[in-house]
């Protein structure tokens, strides 16, 4: 089960006369009750792996490294759910790209502030070790998005302000703020990949001198420290 991509989630009920009914054009689909451990279904019906996920609904406790999902019939109770167990595949990608750069989709030209907490776990499945990077937001307490990688991998973190480019019709426009990142190494961390992008954009340029002109954003700031994390 890969980190950072879906996959198609189709299955195939046998009823008693031989008859082969599948989800693969996702015909049936509405006939079983489907249940995911560590991962999600969205809304094109992919698998995804809940270390996709991120929000102010992150669950904690669903960060698994492995993906259990269960399937069972709405209209035949004494039929056995069937589960798929699918671990996680953490040899790919080389490279997990966090994007938190300013969007202006969702009213923000400015990167996000973030604090990242690292911290060494192993593998429930294998025991190797693995990197657990935790997300907040700098305003808020709880983590919006948990990923875990191989120690040799690499984390990038794209917390650039929004640029809008240079086409304009009248006045420039400003450019994003970069955004501040705080990264928190716990003891545990021995060795770890991490690169970022926290630069500010430049200004618009107006369509003359007859216009105002935008205003470049700050670059974000950047701190890093070993200090015990309490999770």
């Amino acid at each position: 089960m890969p980190v950072n991509y879906g996959i198609n989630l189709h299955f195939e009920a046998t009823l008693a006369d031989g008859k082969v009914m599948s989800t693969g054009k996702k015909a049936w689909m509405e006939d079983y009750e489907i249940t995911v451990e560590g991962g999600t279904i969205d809304n094109e019906g992919k698998l995804l792996c809940y270390q996709f996920k991120s929000g102010n609904d992150f669950d904690v406790s669903q960060v698994r490294d492995k993906v259990t999902v269960t399937i069972k019939s709405k209209f035949h109770p004494n039929v056995p759910a069937a589960n798929i167990e699918l671990p996680v595949d953490y040899s790919q990608p080389k490279m997990l790209n966090l994007n938190y750069a300013g969007n202006p989709w969702d009213g923000q030209l400015g990167g996000a502030s973030l604090v990242v907490e690292v911290k060494k776990v192993k593998n429930e499945i294998d025991g190797s070790p693995l990197l657990e990077y935790r997300l907040r937001y700098k305003r808020d307490a709880h983590w919006y998005q948990i990923v875990r990688i191989k120690p040799e991998n690499t984390v990038f973190l794209d917390c650039s302000g929004f640029s809008h480019g240079n086409k304009t019709s009248g006045d420039g426009k400003n450019g994003g703020d970069g955004g501040d990142i705080r990264l928190i190494l716990d003891p545990s961390v021995s060795t770890y990949n991490f690169d970022y992008s926290n630069k500010g954009a430049k200004a618009q340029p107006p369509k003359s001198s007859a216009f105002r002109p935008g205003q470049n954003g700050r670059d974000g700031t950047f701190e890093k420290k070993t200090q015990k994390v309490s999770w």
